[in-house]
């Protein structure tokens, strides 16, 4: 068993129980794996179950969209006006700064 990794957004546990075997991965994926794993000073199955913990951590690009779906959509108008405001602050910011 390599190990166990929970999904952040779900809460599901993944609990991986078959051994993933480097000898069935392409070449130039396994010496891409080693390499890394190498340069992380870590083993490779130790690089490999991190791989995987940081891929089940983040939404999926379907649960993601699902949030997105969920929320006010961004008017153009709201972001130029978002914008100008934070240009009007920073500038009297400077002029302040200048003053002084």
């Amino acid at each position: 068993m390599l190990g166990v990794a929970v999904h952040q957004s779900t809460g599901i546990t993944l609990q991986v129980v078959e051994a993933v075997r480097l000898d069935d991965l392409p070449e130039n994926v396994r010496a891409a794996l080693e390499r890394e794993a190498r340069s992380a000073r870590r083993s490779t199955a130790e690089y490999v179950l991190d791989v995987i913990r940081r891929n089940v951590a983040v939404p999926s690009e379907r649960e993601w969209l699902a949030r997105l779906s969920t929320r006010r959509p961004v008017l153009r108008g709201d972001v130029l006006a978002a914008r100008d405001e934070a240009r009007r602050e920073r500038d009297e910011e400077l002029a302040a700064a200048d003053r002084h």
